[in-house]
Protein backbone atom coordinates (compact mmCIF):
# COMPACT_ATOMS: atom_id res chain seq x y z
CA UNK A 1 0.00 0.00 0.00
CA UNK A 2 1.36 3.41 -0.97
CA UNK A 3 2.13 6.13 1.57
CA UNK A 4 -0.75 8.25 0.24
CA UNK A 5 -3.21 5.35 0.58
CA UNK A 6 -2.13 4.64 4.17
CA UNK A 7 -2.37 8.28 5.21
CA UNK A 8 -5.70 8.72 3.42
CA UNK A 9 -7.10 5.64 5.16
CA UNK A 10 -6.00 6.98 8.54
CA UNK A 11 -7.54 10.32 7.69
CA UNK A 12 -10.77 8.53 6.79
CA UNK A 13 -10.78 6.78 10.18
CA UNK A 14 -10.33 10.15 11.91
CA UNK A 15 -13.22 11.63 9.91
CA UNK A 16 -15.48 8.74 10.89
CA UNK A 17 -14.52 8.98 14.56
CA UNK A 18 -15.30 12.69 14.53
CA UNK A 19 -18.65 12.06 12.89
CA UNK A 20 -19.79 9.26 15.19
CA UNK A 21 -18.77 11.19 18.30
CA UNK A 22 -21.41 13.80 17.46
CA UNK A 23 -24.38 11.63 18.37
CA UNK A 24 -27.03 14.23 17.57
CA UNK A 25 -25.56 14.73 14.09
CA UNK A 26 -25.41 10.97 13.54
CA UNK A 27 -29.05 10.49 14.52
CA UNK A 28 -30.26 13.46 12.47
CA UNK A 29 -28.24 12.55 9.36
CA UNK A 30 -29.19 8.88 9.36
CA UNK A 31 -32.79 9.30 10.53
CA UNK A 32 -34.00 12.23 8.42
CA UNK A 33 -34.48 10.28 5.14
CA UNK A 34 -36.17 7.47 7.07
CA UNK A 35 -38.51 9.90 8.84
CA UNK A 36 -39.38 11.53 5.51
CA UNK A 37 -40.10 8.11 4.01
CA UNK A 38 -42.53 7.27 6.81
CA UNK A 39 -44.14 10.72 6.54
CA UNK A 40 -44.57 10.69 2.76
CA UNK A 41 -45.84 7.12 2.82
CA UNK A 42 -48.48 8.10 5.39
CA UNK A 43 -49.55 11.18 3.40
CA UNK A 44 -49.62 9.77 -0.13
CA UNK A 45 -51.33 6.56 -1.21
CA UNK A 46 -51.32 6.79 -5.02
CA UNK A 47 -49.93 4.22 -7.44
CA UNK A 48 -47.80 5.04 -10.45
CA UNK A 49 -49.92 5.18 -13.65
CA UNK A 50 -50.13 1.84 -15.42
CA UNK A 51 -48.37 -0.02 -12.60
CA UNK A 52 -49.00 -1.48 -9.18
CA UNK A 53 -46.07 0.43 -7.69
CA UNK A 54 -47.24 2.38 -4.61
CA UNK A 55 -46.00 5.80 -3.54
CA UNK A 56 -43.97 4.35 -0.65
CA UNK A 57 -41.74 2.40 -3.02
CA UNK A 58 -41.25 5.40 -5.29
CA UNK A 59 -40.28 7.56 -2.33
CA UNK A 60 -37.88 4.89 -1.08
CA UNK A 61 -35.85 5.21 -4.28
CA UNK A 62 -36.07 9.01 -4.36
CA UNK A 63 -35.06 9.46 -0.74
CA UNK A 64 -32.11 7.12 -1.21
CA UNK A 65 -30.79 9.59 -3.78
CA UNK A 66 -31.69 12.56 -1.59
CA UNK A 67 -30.03 11.04 1.46
CA UNK A 68 -26.81 10.21 -0.37
CA UNK A 69 -26.69 13.67 -1.94
CA UNK A 70 -27.39 15.45 1.35
CA UNK A 71 -24.71 13.49 3.19
CA UNK A 72 -22.19 14.01 0.41
CA UNK A 73 -22.93 17.51 -0.89
CA UNK A 74 -24.44 19.48 2.00
CA UNK A 75 -22.49 17.88 4.84
CA UNK A 76 -19.22 18.10 2.92
CA UNK A 77 -19.63 21.78 2.05
CA UNK A 78 -20.72 22.81 5.56
CA UNK A 79 -18.03 20.76 7.32
CA UNK A 80 -15.25 22.24 5.18
CA UNK A 81 -16.57 25.78 5.70
CA UNK A 82 -16.55 25.24 9.47
CA UNK A 83 -13.06 23.73 9.45
CA UNK A 84 -11.75 26.57 7.29
CA UNK A 85 -13.08 29.29 9.58
CA UNK A 86 -11.78 27.51 12.67
CA UNK A 87 -8.31 27.42 11.11
CA UNK A 88 -8.21 23.64 10.87
CA UNK A 89 -7.47 23.60 7.16
CA UNK A 90 -4.50 25.95 7.47
CA UNK A 91 -3.07 23.80 10.25
CA UNK A 92 -3.43 20.70 8.08
CA UNK A 93 -1.57 22.43 5.24
CA UNK A 94 1.33 22.96 7.61
CA UNK A 95 1.67 19.23 8.29
CA UNK A 96 3.48 16.67 6.11
CA UNK A 97 0.12 15.07 5.22
CA UNK A 98 -0.46 15.00 1.43
CA UNK A 99 -3.33 17.34 0.61
CA UNK A 100 -5.06 14.63 -1.42
CA UNK A 101 -5.32 12.53 1.75
CA UNK A 102 -7.64 15.14 3.30
CA UNK A 103 -10.13 14.86 0.44
CA UNK A 104 -9.90 11.07 0.25
CA UNK A 105 -10.62 10.94 3.98
CA UNK A 106 -13.73 13.08 3.44
CA UNK A 107 -14.88 10.79 0.63
CA UNK A 108 -14.43 7.74 2.88
CA UNK A 109 -16.64 9.43 5.46
CA UNK A 110 -19.46 10.32 3.07
CA UNK A 111 -19.42 6.88 1.42
CA UNK A 112 -19.66 5.05 4.76
CA UNK A 113 -22.45 7.32 6.03
CA UNK A 114 -24.28 7.04 2.69
CA UNK A 115 -24.17 3.24 2.88
CA UNK A 116 -25.63 3.38 6.40
CA UNK A 117 -28.48 5.56 5.14
CA UNK A 118 -29.15 3.25 2.20
CA UNK A 119 -29.26 0.19 4.48
CA UNK A 120 -31.65 1.95 6.88
CA UNK A 121 -33.99 3.14 4.12
CA UNK A 122 -33.89 -0.22 2.40
CA UNK A 123 -34.68 -2.02 5.65
CA UNK A 124 -37.71 0.19 6.31
CA UNK A 125 -38.88 -0.14 2.71
CA UNK A 126 -38.59 -3.94 2.73
CA UNK A 127 -40.13 -4.44 6.16
CA UNK A 128 -43.05 -2.02 5.90
CA UNK A 129 -43.64 -1.02 2.27
CA UNK A 130 -43.06 -4.24 0.31
CA UNK A 131 -39.96 -2.95 -1.45
CA UNK A 132 -38.24 -5.89 -3.12
CA UNK A 133 -34.54 -6.56 -2.86
CA UNK A 134 -32.74 -6.40 -6.22
CA UNK A 135 -33.66 -9.58 -8.04
CA UNK A 136 -30.48 -10.08 -10.08
CA UNK A 137 -26.72 -9.65 -9.56
CA UNK A 138 -26.86 -6.89 -12.18
CA UNK A 139 -29.32 -4.89 -10.08
CA UNK A 140 -27.22 -5.39 -6.95
CA UNK A 141 -24.19 -4.16 -8.86
CA UNK A 142 -26.17 -1.13 -10.04
CA UNK A 143 -27.06 -0.33 -6.43
CA UNK A 144 -23.40 -0.51 -5.43
CA UNK A 145 -21.80 1.54 -8.20
CA UNK A 146 -24.55 4.16 -8.18
CA UNK A 147 -24.03 4.68 -4.43
CA UNK A 148 -20.25 4.85 -4.68
CA UNK A 149 -20.09 7.05 -7.78
CA UNK A 150 -23.00 9.23 -6.66
CA UNK A 151 -21.37 9.84 -3.27
CA UNK A 152 -18.09 10.76 -4.93
CA UNK A 153 -19.73 13.15 -7.41
CA UNK A 154 -21.91 14.95 -4.86
CA UNK A 155 -19.06 15.08 -2.37
CA UNK A 156 -16.76 16.62 -4.96
CA UNK A 157 -19.38 19.24 -5.77
CA UNK A 158 -19.66 19.91 -2.03
CA UNK A 159 -15.93 20.66 -2.00
CA UNK A 160 -16.40 22.98 -4.98
CA UNK A 161 -19.09 25.10 -3.27
CA UNK A 162 -17.53 25.03 0.21
CA UNK A 163 -15.82 28.40 -0.41
CA UNK A 164 -19.06 30.20 -1.33
CA UNK A 165 -20.33 30.85 2.24
CA UNK A 166 -18.75 33.94 3.79
CA UNK A 167 -18.80 32.33 7.21
CA UNK A 168 -19.41 29.00 8.87
CA UNK A 169 -22.64 30.39 10.33
CA UNK A 170 -24.08 31.13 6.89
CA UNK A 171 -22.89 27.89 5.30
CA UNK A 172 -26.02 25.76 5.99
CA UNK A 173 -28.34 28.38 4.49
CA UNK A 174 -26.13 29.05 1.45
CA UNK A 175 -25.73 25.35 0.63
CA UNK A 176 -29.21 24.09 1.54
CA UNK A 177 -31.22 26.58 -0.53
CA UNK A 178 -30.07 25.41 -3.99
CA UNK A 179 -29.98 21.80 -2.78
CA UNK A 180 -33.64 21.81 -1.68
CA UNK A 181 -34.64 23.25 -5.07
CA UNK A 182 -32.63 20.49 -6.71
CA UNK A 183 -34.43 17.85 -4.65
CA UNK A 184 -37.85 19.10 -5.79
CA UNK A 185 -36.94 18.95 -9.50
CA UNK A 186 -35.01 15.68 -9.34
CA UNK A 187 -37.65 13.21 -8.19
CA UNK A 188 -36.82 13.18 -4.48
CA UNK A 189 -39.81 14.98 -2.95
CA UNK A 190 -42.07 14.84 -6.00
CA UNK A 191 -42.17 11.65 -8.11
CA UNK A 192 -40.24 12.31 -11.30
CA UNK A 193 -43.07 11.31 -13.65
CA UNK A 194 -45.27 14.03 -12.10
CA UNK A 195 -42.93 16.80 -13.22
CA UNK A 196 -43.37 18.62 -16.51
CA UNK A 197 -41.36 17.32 -19.46
CA UNK A 198 -39.36 20.54 -19.58
CA UNK A 199 -38.27 20.20 -15.95
CA UNK A 200 -37.52 16.51 -16.48
CA UNK A 201 -35.22 17.18 -19.43
CA UNK A 202 -33.47 20.00 -17.58
CA UNK A 203 -33.01 18.08 -14.33
CA UNK A 204 -31.56 15.07 -16.15
CA UNK A 205 -28.61 17.28 -17.04
CA UNK A 206 -27.85 17.44 -13.30
CA UNK A 207 -26.43 14.60 -11.19
CA UNK A 208 -29.15 14.25 -8.54
CA UNK A 209 -31.89 13.34 -11.05
CA UNK A 210 -29.60 10.74 -12.59
CA UNK A 211 -28.80 9.36 -9.16
CA UNK A 212 -32.52 9.06 -8.37
CA UNK A 213 -33.18 7.31 -11.69
CA UNK A 214 -30.35 4.92 -10.94
CA UNK A 215 -31.96 3.89 -7.67
CA UNK A 216 -35.34 3.49 -9.36
CA UNK A 217 -33.75 1.18 -11.91
CA UNK A 218 -32.18 -0.90 -9.13
CA UNK A 219 -35.15 -1.42 -6.81
CA UNK A 220 -38.42 -0.71 -8.65
CA UNK A 221 -40.21 -3.27 -10.87
CA UNK A 222 -39.50 -3.22 -14.59
CA UNK A 223 -43.11 -2.15 -15.19
CA UNK A 224 -42.21 1.29 -13.82
CA UNK A 225 -39.64 1.99 -16.55
CA UNK A 226 -42.23 3.20 -19.08
CA UNK A 227 -42.69 6.34 -16.95
CA UNK A 228 -39.09 7.43 -17.49
CA UNK A 229 -37.92 9.72 -20.28
CA UNK A 230 -37.61 7.50 -23.34
CA UNK A 231 -39.73 4.80 -21.71
CA UNK A 232 -36.79 2.93 -20.23
CA UNK A 233 -33.91 3.10 -17.78
CA UNK A 234 -30.55 3.88 -19.32
CA UNK A 235 -27.67 2.98 -17.01
CA UNK A 236 -25.21 4.02 -19.72
CA UNK A 237 -26.64 7.54 -19.72
CA UNK A 238 -26.59 7.63 -15.91
CA UNK A 239 -22.95 6.53 -15.88
CA UNK A 240 -21.95 9.07 -18.54
CA UNK A 241 -23.67 11.90 -16.68
CA UNK A 242 -22.14 11.08 -13.31
CA UNK A 243 -18.66 10.65 -14.80
CA UNK A 244 -19.02 14.00 -16.58
CA UNK A 245 -19.99 15.67 -13.30
CA UNK A 246 -17.06 13.96 -11.59
CA UNK A 247 -14.75 15.76 -14.01
CA UNK A 248 -16.69 19.04 -13.74
CA UNK A 249 -16.61 18.88 -9.94
CA UNK A 250 -12.86 18.26 -9.96
CA UNK A 251 -12.21 21.24 -12.23
CA UNK A 252 -14.48 23.50 -10.18
CA UNK A 253 -12.77 22.42 -6.98
CA UNK A 254 -9.37 23.36 -8.38
CA UNK A 255 -10.59 26.91 -9.04
CA UNK A 256 -12.78 27.51 -5.99
CA UNK A 257 -11.28 25.60 -3.06
CA UNK A 258 -9.26 27.56 -0.51
CA UNK A 259 -7.34 26.24 2.48
CA UNK A 260 -7.53 29.55 4.32
CA UNK A 261 -9.68 32.64 4.57
CA UNK A 262 -7.71 34.75 2.09
CA UNK A 263 -10.70 35.13 -0.22
CA UNK A 264 -12.88 36.64 2.51
CA UNK A 265 -10.10 38.95 3.66
CA UNK A 266 -9.75 40.17 0.09
CA UNK A 267 -13.49 40.83 -0.09
CA UNK A 268 -13.36 42.88 3.12
CA UNK A 269 -10.39 44.85 1.77
CA UNK A 270 -12.25 45.78 -1.40
CA UNK A 271 -15.33 46.86 0.56
CA UNK A 272 -13.17 49.18 2.62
Amino acid sequence: MSILARIALRRGVIELKEFFRERDAVIFTAALPAVLLVLFSALFHFKAPGTAVPAAQIYTAGLMAGGVASTSFVSMAVAIAVEREAGGLKRLVGTPMPRAAYFIGKVIRVVVVSVIEIVLLFSIGVLFYHVKLPSTPGRWWSLVWITLLGSAVMGELGVAVSSLPRSARSAPAVVNLPFIVLEFISGVFIPFFMLSKGIQHFSLLLPLAQLAEGYRSAILPATFAHLEIGGRWSEAAILENLLAWLVIGFILSLYTFSWGTERRRLLRYHRQ
